[in-house]
């Protein structure tokens, strides 16, 4: 090739620590402007809950078994809510695993503009994947000014995106995330005010 484009510095950085010796270009897949703010009302039967959102393909690297331990292990599991968007070959198996949880996370592949909505409801995206290009879920998350919280693994590029070290926690690491999501639902506020922070990000 006479050069190669990447979608995110982690992938050209990838590329040449296997040898890449062409010019190379970092341009990212861009984010649809639909993935804005907007107003929007949240599911009744999740009024008075936290909402944990998740988005993505249901994959042994995308760790949703880490993300289910850690709100079981969450002192306030009982007013967490866990939404699981997206299909994959586990999502049988995930499914069965998150059933330990009080409230059953809804398994569900979503319309755009209900994947909007629920950006723009939920208190916090969080990403446990450990392998990630670019990571285009993060990406429509902040573009809703949704706060994310990242998992630090090194072959991810999603930890770019984390506002600061306070929203990234240690890859594969349930407890290291359950003493994540209660240091957030104990400031609900300063999680709020990330949100506009995250929109300018």
């Amino acid at each position: 090739s006479d050069a190669v484009i990447c979608p995110s510095k982690f992938a050209e950085s990838e590329l040449k620590r296997y040898g890449l010796t062409v010019p190379s270009y970092v341009i990212s897949n861009g984010l649809l402007p639909q993935f804005r703010p907007i107003k929007a009302l949240r599911d009744k039967e999740f009024k008075d809950k936290f909402i944990i959102l998740t988005v993505g393909r249901i994959a042994k690297d995308k760790r949703h078994d880490v993300l289910i331990d850690a709100v079981a292990l969450s002192k306030y599991e009982k007013s967490i809510q866990l939404i699981i968007t997206g299909k994959g070959p586990l999502k049988e198996k995930i499914e069965k695993y998150s059933e330990k949880l009080t409230n059953k996370p809804p398994f569900k592949f979503v319309t755009e503009d209900e994947l909007i909505r629920m950006y723009n409801t939920s208190d916090i995206y969080i990403h446990p994947s450990e392998v990630e290009l670019e990571s285009m879920s993060v990406l429509e998350a902040i573009g809703c000014g949704l706060p994310a919280l990242i998992s630090d693994s090194r072959t991810s590029a999603a930890k770019q995106f984390a506002l600061n070290e306070k929203f990234i926690f240690n890859s594969g690491n349930p407890y290291d995330l359950a003493r994540r999501i209660d240091y957030w639902i104990e400031h609900r506020q300063e999680l709020k005010r990330s949100k506009q922070l995250y929109h300018k990000k």
